[in-house]
């Protein structure tokens, strides 16, 4: 597992080359994550089209969960 810290978002990915996932949080909650996708790529991209306001960006954030 490995986290890296991206304009103000921690990527966390699972190292795992047959089933990538990276997770994306903000730096201040570890717990939930707000998007989720296989490519440190594509969470990349998602957290600037997020901070520009793009649509969907915004409709792809996950909701948080209690719990």
């Amino acid at each position: 597992m490995t986290r890296l810290d991206y304009k103000g978002t921690a990527l966390q990915t699972n190292g795992n080359p047959d089933k990538p996932q990276v997770k994306v949080f903000w730096n201040s909650c570890f717990l939930n994550p707000v998007y989720v996708t296989t490519s440190l790529d594509l969470a990349m991209r998602w957290v600037d089209a997020y901070r520009q306001g793009q649509q969907w960006a915004v409709d792809a954030r996950l909701p948080a969960t209690i719990g």
